[in-house]
């Protein structure tokens, strides 16, 4: 063959991988990514109606006036497509805290929707046992318990669900069935509901699952985890989740980042925040949609500490909209002030609480008073030298520091096995 006729060769061959390669860029770039599961909006719209308060100060406030009345009026359209009664229903005292009530039309509306629905369902099944089969019949009862689900009744739609899961042929079908019960527990704010099926579901994938159910999986493991203040655990899986997340019928990519974000900060060490996190291309092009979090990554990954903590407040703002980190925002808030602290004093031997005070921004009364804080609970090795202001840093020896390693080794192990005996109990 002629160096020619080769060269050419070459360059039809390169040719044929880039426009295989743009196919499937232009797929992935098609492929419409699964819309939220109402319920899981709802639970995110009634979360922010519970954050609303009239007589918030400016810099208290969460949910602005302004943003209320779309928050109202986007829930009242979801309840009204998705004949969401039992949510809607409980959702009173939400709704006349941001001066709004129960439409007893609506009500009406939904009950008559709800009982047709019943209605049609249970033609559907029978015509299709008469003239169809189990599949079709399967068909018939998961969509109606996806659609009672949705209405917000508990206890009827687990009942459903159940059902379902007896009847559910193969792996993937019982995968997904465990999956919707994951996400009718997230709803209804169940942790107990939700830490049993989501063990399940993982136990159903471990044995036959596929790769796309795994992925999704592992961020409801750790949405759980971080409403359970499993920071750490929750962390494992967020960063992981980030390249290839596909749970969008839980959660919006953008939120998915911001609990990535803070949940890491408080929990991987700086050289892993830096590779997983503050490098990460996938981070670093959605973190730049979301106000505040990159210059706050940032001022705590530079060392800028006064900017770290002027991003305190705007960055707790953020905190206590996530209906998954709200209920541990103060845990939050601390462990991170204490990763900057520490941080902060490695580089010294003693350091005076004035000098301290003024790079954090802070007074140095309220530094102080941090410090002697995180000091007493074990979580600072250092003193205070309250005649002379010096902050001293207690480097632990070898054999102290393998001590105090043996006895975190055994606390995790005996939290372990605690968990698993309570797993045992309810299965």
């Amino acid at each position: 063959m002629s160096t020619t006729t080769a060269a050419s060769s070459n360059q039809n061959v390169k040719d044929v991988e880039e426009e295989e390669k743009e196919v499937q860029t232009n797929q992935y770039e098609d492929e419409e990514p699964t819309p939220q599961d109402p319920k899981l909006r709802f639970f995110e719209l009634r979360h922010l109606l519970n954050q609303f308060d009239a007589s918030y100060s400016q810099e208290d406030v969460i949910v602005s006036k302004d943003e209320i009345q779309g928050l109202l009026t986007e829930l009242r359209e979801l309840v009204k497509q998705h004949n969401m009664l039992h949510f809607y229903l409980n959702l009173k005292p939400q709704l006349r805290k941001a001066g709004s009530d129960i439409d007893q039309a609506l009500v009406a509306e939904l009950k008559q929707a709800i009982a047709d629905e019943a209605t049609a369902t249970e033609k559907k099944i029978e015509d299709a046992k008469a003239n169809a089969g189990d599949t079709e019949v399967y068909d018939a009862k998961i969509a109606h318990a996806h659609y009672v689900a949705n209405t917000g009744d508990k206890a009827a739609a687990l009942e459903l669900y159940e059902d379902c899961l007896k009847n559910a042929v193969g792996g993937t079908a019982r995968i997904d069935v465990a999956m919707a019960i994951v996400r009718l527990a997230f709803a209804h704010e169940d942790l107990e509901l939700l830490g049993t099926w989501i063990q399940k579901a993982h136990n159903m994938v471990e044995k036959e699952g596929d790769w796309e159910r795994r992925n999704r999986l592992n961020v409801y493991r750790a949405m759980y985890y971080i409403l359970s203040k499993d920071f750490a655990s929750a962390a494992k899986l967020l960063v992981d989740a980030v390249a290839t997340f596909t749970a969008t019928e839980l959660l919006s990519f953008d939120n998915l980042i911001i609990l990535t974000v803070l949940i890491s900060m408080i929990t991987l060490p700086r050289v892993e925040l830096r590779d997983k996190v503050v490098k990460s291309p996938d981070i670093i092009q959605a973190i730049r949609d979301v106000p505040h979090l990159r210059e706050f990554l940032h001022a705590l990954y530079d060392c800028r500490y006064k900017d770290f903590f002027v991003e305190l407040l705007p960055i707790a703002v953020l905190a206590q909209r996530s209906p998954y980190l709200a209920p541990h925002k103060e845990v939050f808030l601390r462990e991170v002030r204490l990763v900057a602290y520490l941080q902060f004093l490695a580089s010294y031997q003693s350091v005076t609480i004035a000098s301290m005070a003024q790079l954090f921004g802070v007074s140095t009364q309220f530094i102080d008073s941090e410090l002697a804080r995180f000091i007493a609970s074990g979580r600072l090795p250092c003193k205070i030298d309250g005649v002379n202001g010096v902050v001293v840093m207690m480097r632990p020896g070898t054999r102290d520091a393998l001590y105090q390693q043996l006895i975190k080794e055994g606390d995790e192990v005996l939290n372990r096995v605690q968990k698993l005996t309570q797993k045992l109990k309810s299965a």
